[in-house]
């Protein structure tokens, strides 16, 4: 059951690479900002610069962004 719990709170970066929700959960400032869209982790730092939203990218920062994107 936990082995259960632990895999479903996996994500996989855009490289193969997996990470916790929690580990993402600790890149949410200006400088280090990641997010997760449709299951995969993005480090969105560089791109958040030149985003068309402006500073409407951080509100997915260290969090799953799916539904605010969609």
């Amino acid at each position: 059951m936990q082995e259960s719990k632990k895999i479903k709170s996996l994500v996989e970066n855009a490289n193969g690479t997996f990470y916790t929700l929690e580990e993402v959960a600790q890149h949410t400032a200006q400088d280090d900002c990641w997010t997760i869209y449709k299951g995969k982790v993005y480090d969105v730092t560089e791109y958040a610069k030149v985003h068309p939203g402006g500073k409407k990218i951080f509100l997915g920062k260290g969090k799953d962004c799916t539904a605010l994107y969609d």
